[in-house]
């Protein structure tokens, strides 16, 4: 979900430092992602994902900034907000953002594409926005056959990604 992080940062991201692996499921993908990236504004954020954990069912994504941290929990099923003064988290209510049972965290996503598709309108991802996700995580497995060494992502980007935003 490289597409976030550059959302979320607002600015694209130029290079990438990766290690991946396939550590605990007998599948072709990695399972254990371990990434390190470099935006065009000198930001650096990482990225780490394990579905080697054997019974982990969270995920989160947390923003830091001097005074305050930001929590994502569950893909959007849950907010927290750490103020660093007080030290202490607050929850915050979230309208629910998947239909019950649904657990892969992309379900309006593909709702929208089959809508899109049926109705012949414009598909809620960009063919060159596609592009740009295909870059990074090329960037990344290169980075990682290379021991974890940077890679330069290809410069063709329009800029920050924008996240998927459904009414």
């Amino acid at each position: 979900e490289l597409y976030q992080v550059e959302a979320l940062v607002g600015s694209p991201i130029t290079r990438v430092q990766a290690r991946l692996s396939t550590v605990h499921h007998a599948i072709a993908a990695d399972d254990l992602v371990l990434l390190t990236l470099e935006h065009a504004d000198g930001t650096l954020s990482s990225v780490a994902t394990a579905w080697a954990i054997p019974g982990f069912e969270g995920t989160y994504c947390e923003v830091h900034t001097d005074h305050r941290t930001i929590r994502v929990e569950g893909r959007g099923r849950g907010l927290r907000v750490y103020d660093r003064v007080k030290r202490d988290w607050q929850e915050l209510a979230l309208p629910p953002a998947e239909e019950p049972g649904v657990a892969s965290g992309h379900f309006a996503f593909w709702q929208e594409c089959l809508r899109t598709l049926r109705e012949h309108g414009t598909l809620p991802v960009p063919a060159p926005d596609a592009l740009r996700q295909v870059a990074l995580l090329e960037a990344a497995r290169e980075s990682s056959r290379l021991r974890g060494a940077p890679v330069t992502v290809e410069s063709g980007a329009r800029g920050p990604l924008q996240p998927l935003v459904s009414s």
